[in-house]
């Protein structure tokens, strides 16, 4: 049953794809938050919702706001690299230097500095490790090379390295050296 609905959720559009890691952020960031105040104060019972309700809406959707004007849910989970980590490392921050700026301009004495610095950390832990964690249950954590031929490319300039990262996902052709 696992693999059916790993296999179904590998096979959505991608439109359905974006709106699905869209929604789990939205869900993730606002955990985060809600950690964030726990962890800072020692529990739950400290945190007055009364007053710091609308933080809890506006902090998650700041953040989401810059993490899909910074193109955060174009990326293709399956293949995944060191620019789409970097991507979502720039947009976690970006997003949390607004939310927290607006937060700070606004002089809410009730709101303990140590939680952005919480909510920072358990943001880009969530992000991260949610996204590696579906890249590896949905795509495998290795790609398969199995019965891939070795391809030698010709000419190691621009367009060769071109050539090599269109090929890098191609379950055909395995690039292995270049000459030039």
């Amino acid at each position: 049953m696992i693999q059916a609905t790993l296999k179904s959720l590998r096979f959505l559009s991608r439109r359905n794809k974006a709106a699905l890691v869209f929604s789990v952020d939205c869900i993730l960031l606002s955990a985060a938050l809600f950690l964030a105040f726990g962890i800072r104060l020692g529990g739950w019972q400290r945190v007055n919702f009364e007053q710091l309700w609308w933080i809890f809406l506006l902090a998650p959707s700041l953040s989401m706001a810059v993490h899909w004007v910074s193109g955060l849910y174009r990326t293709v989970l399956g293949y995944i690299a060191f620019s789409g980590i970097a991507r979502l490392v720039m947009a976690v921050i970006a997003g949390w230097c607004l939310a927290f700026s607006v937060i700070w301009l606004l002089q809410l004495h009730a709101f303990p500095r140590g939680v952005s610095i919480i909510y920072l950390l358990l943001s880009l832990l969530f992000m991260l490790g949610i996204r590696l964690l579906a890249r590896g249950l949905l795509y495998g954590l290795q790609p398969v090379m199995l019965n891939t031929k070795p391809l030698i490319i010709y000419g190691a300039g621009a367009a060769g390295r071109q050539v090599v990262a269109a090929l890098q996902h191609s379950s055909e052709y395995r690039p292995v050296a270049y000459i030039d």
